[in-house]
């Protein structure tokens, strides 16, 4: 698959661990050559492992702290390789479902070489404070012997001594860049921030400054770099300038670049292959349920009438699973082409398709349901997602009934601004939205202590809804119902496929 050809190809360092248990469930070929442990010696380790033993209690709290987050941003840690050596990491993790656990993917961001050069800015400001007067003549020796962009600027931000580095950073000669400024060569979006550390540094109300910045290189094209700069009355003839420092992290910006693209096309992956696993467990479950029932209650009757009305709804239900089932191969045959799988689809058609589907649960539940849709609303959308969605608020609404009081769901359309907006409203038992209402459509989340549940019905139909570009909300009490509101998103390309 593509996404296990990324991970295992990719040039950092990654792996999926169990969150319950913190084992390694998998490593790529990077990870294997860093930490110099074999596959099969990763997998029998946990996170604790590759850590230095004082920082296990820093790794403790950021298992908790990570519990319920998706993407997490990348911190600093401290780990151990199998040959003892400890090194400086930067890591980012993702959560993800793997072989049906609950995981995260980690990706490793090696910071040693940034964390070098920071010593060498360390080392020579460190060299700076110790002397009280420097010449311009140590000053260039400085300049010339440093591996950073180091330059001589003036109070207007004119260049006056420059070194080789700095040239070769952005493809300037000196005589070039003496006659010009840092505001020239700054990237626009970029520059006021730097004027303004710049003036604050000049009136005396800090002491240095560093930010993170953009070039403009002579050819045109962007140099990613991290930016020192701090006053220095000493070197003469030109007491009131200021030392800048250029670390060049262009390759660093751009690797990171690259894991986050990688990072992206895994997520986007492993999220279609989540959700199309559990649409077709969902959907076609439901629909075999149906056929089941129907066909016991076609061999327990002996009235034709009723026979005939029940053979009736066994061949609408068989219908359905065909469209269904053709629609779920849509999904496989251009999976990594979601805009190709939307089409104009009539809203009311699909909740009345989905209303007869669970037309034996609303029976035998005495449920009430009420469809306010006019026939001519309709949306851009995956028609597998649509029957997904819908399939799961309603038999939510059953399942979550009060046994005391005959239900009423309520299914409702409106255009807004150029969207539509559609509610799928209960009166059954609801949920406390000040003590569940940030976990909701959470993985994993069941409130009503239902044997059967799993919590993933609504983690899955917000994952859908968000695919297609929408969103979801809901407004509930305790004892007196839900509505669950999807905003359908607006933007339909043209030309527009009618289901």
């Amino acid at each position: 698959m593509n996404d296990d050809f990324l991970f295992r190809n990719n040039p950092n360092p990654m792996w999926i661990y169990d969150y319950q248990s913190l084992r390694f469930l998998a490593v790529n070929n990077a990870a294997i050559e860093k930490y110099k442990y074999t596959e099969a010696q990763f997998l029998q380790m946990s996170l604790y492992d590759i850590r230095p033993t004082d920082t296990y209690d820093q790794l403790n709290e950021k298992i908790k702290e990570i519990k319920y987050s998706g993407t997490t941003k990348p911190s600093l840690w401290l780990h151990r390789d199998a040959t003892g050596n400890v090194f400086h990491v930067k890591i980012s993790s993702t959560r993800l479902d793997y072989e049906g656990t609950d995981a995260r993917l980690v990706v490793i961001t090696d910071v040693e070489d940034l964390i070098e050069q920071q010593k060498q800015i360390d080392a020579l400001n460190a060299q700076l404070r110790e002397h009280a007067m420097y010449t311009e003549e140590t000053f260039r020796s400085a300049l010339k012997h440093s591996a950073i962009g180091m330059a001589l600027v003036l109070p207007n931000g004119r260049f006056l001594l420059v070194n080789d580095s700095l040239c070769d950073m952005l493809g300037y000669t000196r005589e070039e860049l003496s006659d010009m400024s840092f505001q020239q060569i700054s990237y626009p979006e970029d520059l006021p921030r730097d004027l303004a550390m710049f003036e604050t540094l000049q009136l005396g109300k800090i002491d240095t400054y560093q930010i993170e910045k953009r070039y403009i290189h002579k050819n045109g094209s962007l140099v990613w770099a991290i930016l020192t700069v701090s006053l220095s009355q000493t070197i003469r003839p030109h007491p009131d300038c200021y030392v800048s420092q250029v670390i060049d992290i262009t390759r660093t910006k751009e690797k990171k670049q690259q894991l986050q693209d990688s990072l992206d096309i895994i997520s986007k992956q492993n999220k279609r292959l989540y959700n199309f696993a559990n649409i077709v467990s969902h959907n076609l479950r439901a629909h075999s349920n149906h056929l089941n029932m129907l066909l016991e209650l076609i061999g327990q009757t002996n009235k034709e009438e009723k026979k005939e009305a029940l053979l009736l709804r066994l061949k609408r239900i068989s219908a359905q699973l065909t469209e269904t089932i053709n629609n779920l191969a849509d999904i496989v045959a251009i999976q990594n082409q979601e805009d190709k799988l939307r089409y104009m689809l009539p809203l009311r058609a699909y909740a009345q398709k989905t209303i007869e589907l669970l037309q034996p649960e609303i029976d035998s539940d005495h449920a009430q349901v009420i469809l306010r849709i006019a026939p001519d609303v309709e949306i851009y959308y995956n028609p597998a997602y649509l029957e997904s969605i819908l399939l799961n608020l309603l038999s939510n609404a059953l399942k979550y009934r009060r046994l005391q009081v005959p239900l009423v769901i309520d299914v409702s359309a409106r255009r807004f601004g150029g969207e539509v907006l559609l509610d799928v409203s209960d009166n059954g038992q609801g949920f406390d939205m000040n003590a569940v209402g940030d976990r909701i459509f959470g993985m994993y989340q069941t409130f009503h202590g239902n044997a059967d549940a799993k919590g993933l019905g609504l983690f899955i139909t917000k994952s859908q809804v968000e695919a297609m570009g929408g969103s979801i909300s809901v407004t509930s009490k305790p004892n007196q119902g839900s509505t669950f509101s999807i905003r359908f998103a607006a933007e339909v390309p043209a030309p527009v496929l009618v289901n």
